[in-house]
């Protein structure tokens, strides 16, 4: 048994683990030119439904997408036909065990098991991540977050993500092994830390739900 993640957009990762929470592939969305003054790639349907069937059977959780205020028209809708596209591939190989999940929900199930009390740190109006920083025990991890959390840029939210995947590695006892997916790709860590959930969250009779 796989469990699959998700991290939909043409940037996005598709992340694998075997049936013992294992990193398996990160597969970076497969893209093809198109010719479109709009948009110049698009995904290639067939490498993505080629990259499925390699791993049956899979229990699977894509994170849903939604139009957000501020967003183009251009935007919004690649953004939604390519979440329709996620869909329609992933209803068709695994049926009766696919959810749809919002980022929220998976975020803050991982934050709760994985962050506990140093949650709070996260938050606007407690925000202490100086705290944060010196509880990372690789140098490597330690410096490039430091700096990431520094950059003005840079959401709250995917700070958070990126201290939940530190501390997933951890509890693993994967310290040794941060490089396993190149943490400096925000996407690519959304895709691990989903697939993450949905290993840790699949019940024995998984069902097709949006949380």
């Amino acid at each position: 048994m796989y469990y699959i993640g998700i991290d939909c957009g043409m940037a996005g990762y598709i992340s694998v683990l075997d049936d013992c929470g294992r990193l398996v592939e990160m597969h970076k969305a497969p893209l093809v030119k198109v010719e479109d003054q709009a948009i110049k790639h698009w995904y290639d349907t067939s490498k993505l439904i080629e990259i499925f069937k390699m791993y049956q059977p899979a229990n699977v959780v894509i994170e849903m997408q939604q139009v957000m205020s501020g967003q183009g028209l251009v935007t919004s809708g690649t953004v939604m036909r390519g979440f329709g596209l996620y869909e329609g591939i992933i209803s068709c190989l695994y049926p009766y065990s696919y959810r749809i999940v919002k980022a929220v929900n998976w975020q803050n199930y991982l934050a709760k098991k994985y962050l506990k009390d140093l949650n709070i740190h996260f938050k606007p109006k407690t925000k202490n991540l100086e705290l944060i920083q010196e509880l990372i025990l690789d140098d490597k991890y330690k410096k490039w977050y430091t700096k990431f959390c520094n950059n003005k840029t840079t959401a709250l939210s995917k700070i958070r993500s990126a201290f939940i995947y530190y501390k997933v590695m951890e509890n693993l006892g994967l310290l040794s092994s941060l490089d396993v997916i190149k943490y400096t790709n925000n996407n690519a860590i959304d895709g691990f830390l989903i697939s993450k959930y949905c290993y840790d969250t699949i019940s024995s009779v998984p069902q097709k739900l949006i949380i």
